[in-house]
């Protein structure tokens, strides 16, 4: 997932993990060798990321990347988190370097 950086070309790129209810994630493993496949499916964040409080279960759309590339994972604009106005927003260069300054600390057990 690709967050916008205000006044800046480059991007904050999360890597998300997402549920899909079986029936679409059969569908995706089945056809995922068909690089002209389109398709989105609905689901859910499945992690938690840097600087927002309990991210899990945030609604999602999970559009099919074209010739072999990842799928977008889109938020659902209409769910009420502070992730999701900074996801349409955008976030400032410092808060960019904030996040990642956090994750690049963290331990890891």
């Amino acid at each position: 997932m690709l967050q916008d950086i205000l006044f800046h070309e480059e991007k904050l790129n999360y890597g998300l993990w997402v549920s899909l209810s079986e029936q679409s994630f059969y569908d995706y493993m089945n056809n995922y060798d068909d690089k002209e496949r389109e398709g989105k499916y609905f689901g859910w964040i499945s992690n938690n990321l840097i600087g927002y409080d309990k991210t899990i279960e945030i609604p999602t759309d999970v559009v099919l990347g074209q010739n072999g590339n990842r799928p977008e994972v889109i938020p659902h604009k209409s769910f009420n988190h502070p992730f999701i106005n900074d996801y349409y927003k955008g976030i400032s260069l410092e808060e960019a370097h904030n996040r990642i300054a956090q994750i690049l600390n963290k331990k890891i057990p």
